[in-house]
C-alpha cells in the first residue's frame, strides 16, 4: 500500500509544481516579470505561503525554471561512457541533462508559456537561460575530465580537452535552445531532435549533415 502511495504523492507534488510555475508565468506575461509576487501566486494557485516554498526555492525558480543539478557524476560518467549517438559526445551530454531534469522536468505548457513570455519581454533571456547554467558548468567540467583521462576520448587532434569540453557543451546548450524554440513541448529533446539540429548546424558551416548524407 505504501509504495503505491508514494508514486501518487510524487505526481500530485508534481502536478502543483506546475500549476505554481505557470500561474507565475501567466502573471510574468501580463504585468511584467519584475511585479510578480509570491503572494499574488499564492492567490491563483490556492495555496499558502509555506505550501509555496515546499515546491519553489524562489519567485524567480517559479517564474523562470528551477535550477538543475547534474545527476551524480558516476552516473553522468556511464552515459558517457555508453557510446549515446555512437561516441557523440554532445549527444551524451544531451542524455545527461535530460536524465537530470527527472522530475524537475517542466510540462510542455510550462515551457511554451516561458517561451511566449520570452518573446513578449526579450529582456527575460538570462532569467530563462539561469537555470540550466549550472548544469552547463558541471557538464563542462565533467568532459574535461573525462577527456584528459583518457585522450583517445577526444574527437579533435588539436587543442586542448577543455577547449573541446567548452565548445561541446556550448553546442548542447545551443542545440537545447533551438529544439525548445521549435517545439516548446519539450518532446523534441531527444536524439531525433538533437540529429535535426546537428543537421542544421552542419548545412550552415557548409558541411553535409547526418540527415543529408
Amino acid at each position: 500500500m505504501g509504495t503505491e502511495r508514494a508514486p501518487r504523492r510524487e505526481r500530485k507534488r508534481h502536478e502543483l509544481s506546475q500549476r505554481i510555475q505557470l500561474a507565475a508565468v501567466a502573471i510574468a506575461r501580463e504585468r511584467g516579470y519584475r511585479n510578480v509576487t509570491v503572494a499574488e501566486i499564492c492567490d491563483v494557485v490556492d495555496i499558502a505561503r509555506s505550501t509555496f516554498f515546499l515546491h519553489m526555492p524562489s519567485r524567480d525558480a517559479a517564474i523562470f525554471g528551477i535550477p538543475v543539478e547534474m545527476i551524480p557524476a558516476d552516473q553522468a560518467e556511464a552515459i558517457l561512457a555508453s557510446g549515446v549517438g555512437d561516441g557523440d559526445h554532445a549527444a551524451a551530454l544531451l542524455a545527461i541533462v535530460v536524465a537530470s531534469l527527472g522530475d524537475l522536468a517542466p510540462h510542455g505548457e510550462v515551457v511554451g508559456a516561458r517561451m511566449e513570455l520570452l518573446r513578449e519581454q526579450p529582456e527575460t533571456r538570462p532569467q530563462i537561460s539561469l537555470p540550466l547554467l549550472a548544469i552547463m558548468a558541471q557538464l563542462e567540467a565533467l568532459l574535461t575530465g573525462w577527456l584528459e583521462a583518457d585522450p583517445r576520448r577526444r574527437r579533435l587532434d588539436h587543442g586542448s580537452a577543455a577547449r573541446e569540453a567548452a565548445l561541446t557543451t556550448n553546442l548542447v546548450a545551443g542545440a537545447m535552445q533551438a529544439i525548445l524554440t521549435d517545439d516548446a513541448s519539450g518532446e523534441a529533446l531527444g536524439p531525433d531532435g538533437y540529429a535535426q539540429v546537428m543537421a542544421d548546424v552542419a548545412a550552415l558551416v557548409g558541411r553535409p549533415g547526418p540527415l543529408n548524407r
